[in-house]
């Protein structure tokens, strides 16, 4: 093998980023066969790099090498394609694996998992906070007027979605109730994320793939700086599972 150092040298520093201090998954999958290419040299190659022919014996251990080898790479192969749906389709980790011929989560692994689609709505809260709190009554009041309030609520449905993308995002499609409480002055904002892609059990219950969550959009006192004049709160509950009747006439109020 000291024969070939400097070869094998030069993949392993390609292969394993000691260049850059970047590992990537490519060195995981191609290191199996490397090393069976290693292993093989001694039996096809002779003094000074000649090919010489392996025997009957060499050559079904060689076979038998490489068949294992290979094996190896495409299962970790499968490894990092797992790990990048994950990344991608988050909320394939909240699901059920129980039929899976191929995935099974270890009990280590058994934790509760947020979904993206609660993601999605916590986002959304975060932004209509941005866009409403400490503004002027006045200003509140027009945003959420019937004419404007797609347009607010897509466009912090857009923002929640664009801080942290992932594959999986088209696939959740957000829904909105706005209604008026008795006093007149303040609103309720009822946001609902409902899961339209794949499930693992087609007859699940949709509640297992919507998620809610309840705002109420009030005025109070203006503080100092910013005169008498009222402004404009945001306060919404925690995501909740299920669905709610309401979303039935979607922005209507």
């Amino acid at each position: 093998v000291g024969e070939y150092q400097l070869v094998i040298d030069g993949i392993s520093t390609y292969l394993l980023g000691i260049d850059s201090g970047d590992v990537s998954p490519l060195t995981f999958i191609s290191w199996p066969l490397i090393s069976a290419v290693i292993a093989a040299l001694p039996y096809i190659l002779a003094v000074r790099l000649k090919v010489k022919k392996p025997s009957p014996a060499e050559r079904q251990y060689l076979v038998i090498l490489f068949g294992s080898q290979l094996l190896i790479s495409c299962w970790i192969q499968f490894y990092f394609v797992i790990q990048n749906w994950l990344v991608q389709y988050p909320s394939l980790l909240s699901d059920d694996f129980i039929h899976s011929s191929f995935v099974w989560k270890l009990p280590s692994a058994q934790v509760t998992m947020v979904s993206r689609g609660v993601s999605i709505l916590e986002g959304m809260e975060v932004q209509l906070k941005e866009e409403l709190n400490e503004k002027y009554w006045s200003e509140v009041e027009k945003s959420l007027l019937k004419i404007n309030q797609k347009k607010l609520l897509k466009g912090i449905e857009y923002q929640a979605k664009q801080s942290s993308p992932v594959a999986e995002d088209p696939l959740w499609k957000v829904t909105y109730k706005f209604s008026s409480r008795k006093s007149g002055s303040d609103y309720n904002l009822d946001l609902q994320a409902n899961w339209n892609g794949p499930r693992s059990n087609p007859d699940t219950k949709p509640d297992s793939y919507s998620f809610t969550k309840s705002c109420r959009i009030k005025q109070v006192d203006g503080r100092s700086g910013l005169g008498s004049k009222p402004i404009g709160n945001v306060e919404c509950q925690a995501s909740r599972t299920g669905e709610i009747e309401v979303f039935a006439d979607q922005g209507k109020q």
